[in-house]
């Protein structure tokens, strides 16, 4: 899959840059558009605690939490219907 692609090109630079605010920020954006949800909250609230002021972040971790909200409200609706 193309996520699969993309993570091992971004594990790679993960490796090669640690720390790189650019490689981080596709991480963020990779991972939540797949599975990923929980890791993406995790590095974005470890770039905020790096820089609480950092918008781009904060940005981010309003749409990983209304992604998990709407996951969360699908689980939902989902065990309701299946009653």
């Amino acid at each position: 899959e193309d996520y699969d692609s993309a993570g091992i090109f971004l594990s790679r630079s993960e490796r090669l840059s640690p720390g790189d605010p650019i490689t981080a920020k596709l991480r963020v954006k990779l991972d939540m558009r797949s599975p990923g949800l929980g890791r993406s909250f995790r590095l974005v609230e470890r770039m905020l605690a790096t820089n609480a002021a950092d918008s781009w972040a904060i940005t981010m971790r309003s749409n990983v939490l209304r992604r998990i909200d709407l996951l969360v409200d699908s689980t939902h609706k989902s065990l309701n219907t299946n009653r």
